[in-house]
């Protein structure tokens, strides 16, 4: 019997946009989808092997959290992770991997709540993509 997709997602978070109080790290499991959380100390140290390097790994999809633009305190921090997540974006899209496996989203003073919320908005469109191609997997 074939199991059903249950999407893997990757968290990236800049530990600017959240809440002072917020503390999301480690895996967790939701219903369908887990999720794995890190937190960096600002997005402008996304670097594009990395997020390559997660892909890799079998993560179905990323979502890189940073702070407004005019709110970043590493003045353009989010502004250049944006661009590196938009170029390779364009790049999945060549290989036919999907750029939707790989999003950015902004905020300042996050919950826990409001990323988990960003996080289920990611879930559906990975749930129609399907299963990361390099898990070998059948979607």
């Amino acid at each position: 019997m074939k199991r059903k997709f249950e999407p893997e997602l990757v968290i990236l978070y800049c530990r600017n946009c959240v809440a002072k109080e917020v503390s999301l790290s480690g895996r967790q499991k939701g219903p369908g989808f887990g999720l794995k959380f890190a937190a960096m100390p600002c997005a402008s140290k996304l670097e594009m092997p990395h997020l390559l390097k997660i892909l890799e790994a079998g993560a179905d999809g990323i979502l890189v959290v940073g702070c407004p633009d005019p709110e970043c305190s590493f003045g353009d921090g989010s502004f250049r992770a944006n661009q590196r997540v938009s170029y390779l974006q364009r790049r999945l899209a060549e290989i036919g991997v999907g750029e939707e496996r790989l999003a950015m989203l902004r905020g300042k003073d996050l919950s826990a709540a409001e990323i988990l919320e960003m996080a289920a908005g990611r879930v559906k469109t990975l749930i129609e993509l399907g299963p990361n191609p390099s898990k070998g997997e059948e979607s």
